[in-house]
This record gives structure tokens, C-alpha cells and sequence, in this order.
């Protein structure tokens, strides 16, 4: 990892692949490589990581006045100690066409509700995506106009050559399905655009 990132403490082995999960809470577990609470440093800036089960009871510091029923679930999220800067990571998993497809077009909404929920935070967004099925021209304007409006889009590859399988059903028709055993992220470009998006310090 480069040397303007630096990590104080790492998940050894990940976590996750337990096979009654789906496999988005595998992407989600695979994808998972720092602990609640642990500091991140980026470009010499102080980050603290907030996991998807502390999410909710750590954006209540910054809600407004309005309370919602329904509250948002981050995957993860880096939170510069400075000041209120925070950066939400969603993670989208997918073997075929589908709903979820369509929610990445959706990131530039989420980043809207974030902070009309709470306003006493600044926050930017970016999306972590299986590489097998997303990086396809299939969404190229979607990416397109995420890029526009400055929301983050990382691929996460294999770790390494080996594949497993599952057999999807649609309408009685079941399909051999093949992607990586395991995921590994490379968190360098994801630090990068964190801090290239980042307010400036006042």
C-alpha cells in the first residue's frame, strides 16, 4: 500500500464466504478490510472508519431537526476528524440483470438525502462494484453522469484466478453463474478520490 495511506491495524483473512449467506453479504463481509472505529490516514489527514452496524447510532450526532422514520445504512463510511467530512461507501453486488442494476444510477439522490437528513455533516459518496458484472458498456452513461456529479466508482477484482458458482432460477429457467472465490479490494484509487473530493480545511 502506498505510504500516504497509512492503516493502524488490518483484518487478517477478511470476512465473510459463509455459503448460507447471499452473495451480496459476501461482497459486503470480502469487502470489509478495517474494523469500526480504526484510523485511516490520507495524505497526512486523520480518517476514522465507521462499519454499516455502527452507522446508524454514529450519523445521529449530525441530523437537523426532523426526525425520519426510515434511516440510512451505510456500508461504510471514513469520517475526517477534522471537521464533519464524510465519505459514504456503497457496496453493489451483482450476477445479472436486474433491480439492482438500476440503484447505481441512484448515488447522486442517496448523497441528497444524506445531507438533508443530516445537515451537520458534509458529505460525498462513491459506490465499491463486483468488476465481473459492472464494468460493462452497458452502464457507460450512467457512469458518465456519476462522474459528473462527483460520485466515486471502484471495481473490485478477484483475488486471484479461482472461480465458485451458483445456479440463479428465473421463471424456471436456472443458469450456471461463475465469479471470483474471493475479493480484494485496492483501496489506493478509493483513498485517492476520498481526498481528492474532500472539502477544503477552514
Amino acid at each position: 500500500m502506498c505510504n500516504l495511506y497509512k492503516i493502524n491495524k488490518m483484518i487478517q483473512n477478511g470476512k465473510g464466504g459463509e455459503k448460507t449467506n447471499k452473495w451480496g453479504k459476501v461482497f459486503e463481509h470480502e469487502t470489509s478490510d478495517f474494523e469500526d472505529g480504526e484510523l485511516i490516514s490520507i495524505h497526512g489527514d486523520d480518517y476514522v472508519y465507521i462499519d454499516q452496524g455502527k452507522s446508524i447510532a454514529y450519523l445521529e450526532q449530525f441530523k437537523g431537526e426532523k426526525e425520519y422514520i426510515k434511516k440510512l445504512k451505510p456500508d461504510g463510511m471514513f469520517r475526517r476528524l477534522y471537521d464533519n467530512y464524510i465519505h459514504i461507501i456503497e457496496k453493489k453486488h451483482q450476477l445479472c440483470l436486474g433491480s439492482t442494476d438500476e440503484k447505481i444510477g441512484l448515488g447522486y439522490h442517496k448523497l441528497k438525502q444524506y445531507s438533508k437528513r443530516y445537515p451537520n455533516a458534509n458529505f460525498r459518496f462513491s459506490y465499491m462494484l463486483n468488476e465481473c458484472f459492472w464494468n460493462s458498456l452497458r452502464y457507460e452513461d450512467t457512469y458518465e453522469i456519476m462522474s459528473d456529479e462527483g460520485i466515486g466508482c471502484f471495481y473490485v477484482r478477484g483475488e486471484n484466478a479461482a472461480m465458485r458458482k451458483t445456479t440463479l432460477t428465473n421463471k424456471e429457467k436456472k443458469k450456471e453463474v461463475y465469479f471470483p472465490a474471493k475479493y480484494k479490494v485496492e483501496w489506493g484509487p478509493i483513498f485517492e478520490h476520498i481526498h481528492a473530493r474532500a472539502p477544503p480545511l477552514l
